[in-house]
């Protein structure tokens, strides 16, 4: 399944190119995560060295040049790189029943139904926000998006952002581009607009404070949403002390002798976060 800018280049916009996208967004079942890889491996794409970890990441990065043009994909096993418990919770929601073909794209290419579109791009210009801010193409793909819901899917898209507990992140969302770009909202929406949610668990991904501050309410939740203290301790060793050839890559080093110090500078960092207000 296709994500994000691809995908909304060539189902959402009048013509692809009024959405530049840098890279390919590419959804798969995490049973058939290396299958994938394989293929794209196959064809001629070099991976990008990213951590493969159960609590490290859960996308890597793809690309290769044809014809002169370095062509990305992500490769994404969970739907959003930003929480884990939001993906299983959002996975659950019948996405690929609901989900629509691109036929410019060719028969088999299929992206996010217009309301699972639009709670993904609210929850993930709020997964960013801390270390991006606010980027203009985000929002001109959510105000997009509301103005072309009907009365029926504004209904779904309302309900299915209590059931996720994202009224607060997908009410900012709206309201910022609607500031920016003067858009027209169905009366539910208007009405969600105008809710008071500040307890739901994700309102704090838009906390300002810079990367830091990001990182820790990350982290937290992350944490929070974790059923055991033997998973979160796992997480954060993870975390903290991610596979020698990551560090490497990281901190920009080639001589494993420079291991000692960058776990330590690391450990550093992440003290320093957490004891950040």
């Amino acid at each position: 399944m296709l994500l994000k800018g691809t995908a909304l280049a060539y189902s959402l916009y009048p013509e692809p190119w009024l959405r530049p996208h840098c890279d390919t967004d590419l959804l798969v079942a995490e049973s058939e995560r290396k299958n994938a890889a394989t293929l794209l491996l196959r064809i001629g794409y070099t991976p990008l060295l990213e951590v493969e970890s159960e609590y490290l990441g859960s996308q890597k990065s793809y690309s290769k040049v044809v014809q002169g043009v370095r062509c990305s994909y992500d490769l994404h096993w969970q739907i959003s790189n930003n929480n884990r418990q939001f993906s299983s919770k959002f996975a659950d929601s019948n996405l690929l029943t609901a989900a629509i073909n691109i036929p410019a794209l060719g028969k088999h290419a299929r992206t996010l139904s217009r309301v699972d579109s639009l709670i993904y791009a609210c929850f993930h210009r709020a997964g960013h926000f801390s270390h991006s801010g606010d980027r203009l193409i985000w929002l001109y793909d959510i105000h997009l998006l509301c103005q072309t819901l009907t009365e029926q899917e504004t209904k779904a898209f309302c309900s299915k952002a209590k059931q996720l507990e994202i009224t607060a992140l997908c009410a900012d969302a709206i309201v910022v581009a609607q500031s920016w770009f003067n858009t027209i909202l169905q009366k539910e929406l208007a009405a969600l607009l105008r809710e008071k949610a500040e307890t739901e668990t994700f309102t704090s991904l838009l906390q300002p404070g810079g990367r830091q501050v990001g990182i820790k309410n990350h982290a937290l939740l992350e944490l929070k949403g974790l059923p055991t203290w033997r998973e979160r301790l796992r997480f954060l060793f993870q975390n903290a002390f991610p596979p020698p050839e990551f560090m490497l890559w990281r901190y920009g080093k080639k001589e494993k002798s420079a291991l000692p110090l960058l776990y330590l500078k690391r450990f550093a960092e992440a003290i320093s976060i957490f004891l950040k207000r």
